[in-house]
């Protein structure tokens, strides 16, 4: 025989946590990391670009004028390259986010291969361009770095709501 509960009247114990998820789908954490960071950049880009125009025919200058300052303005030191620069790794960090956020899982290797992608298409991108060596060099630690943050990010949320 069973001894009797020693109060009759307690509430009963159960555990009210939520259960773990379970780690999700590399390919779509990849995926969908890589969507927000290109395209992200690449809509910002063109937003940049229409807000660079207005600026420009704003202050008078006809359209030769404003061919000469795109060109000249996407030059690396420019406000507008700095301004294109921090909105791009703005996009890579919450690309990485987004990786981390889906993948649910503790370590770097789906944010490092969403880092390897994002650059890659980068360098696509700019095959041909005017950027130096340095400059490309520097473009793509600098996207390294934003997507491994965000996805150090997404990992600290996921953490906190564990």
């Amino acid at each position: 025989m069973s001894a009797p509960d020693p109060n009759p009247y307690a509430a009963p114990g159960s555990d009210v946590r939520d259960p773990i998820k379970p780690p999700g789908s590399p390919v779509k954490a990849v995926a969908l990391g890589l969507l927000t960071d290109i395209g992200g950049t690449f809509v910002g880009s063109i937003v940049l670009s229409i807000v660079y125009g207005i600026v420009l025919g704003a202050s008078g200058a006809d359209e030769e004028q404003m061919r000469a300052a795109m060109t000249a303005g996407a030059g690396s030191g420019s406000w507008v390259w700095l301004v294109g620069m921090a909105m791009g790794c703005g996009f890579s960090v919450a690309g990485g986010y987004v990786c981390a956020r889906i993948s649910r899982r503790s370590d770097f290797l789906l944010p490092c291969i969403l880092a390897v992608l994002s650059i890659g298409i980068g360098l696509l991108m700019e095959a041909g361009g005017t950027q130096t060596s340095d400059v490309t060099a520097m473009m793509s630690l600098a996207t390294l770095l934003a997507v491994l943050g965000g996805a150090k990010l997404g990992q600290w949320r996921d953490r906190r709501l564990a």
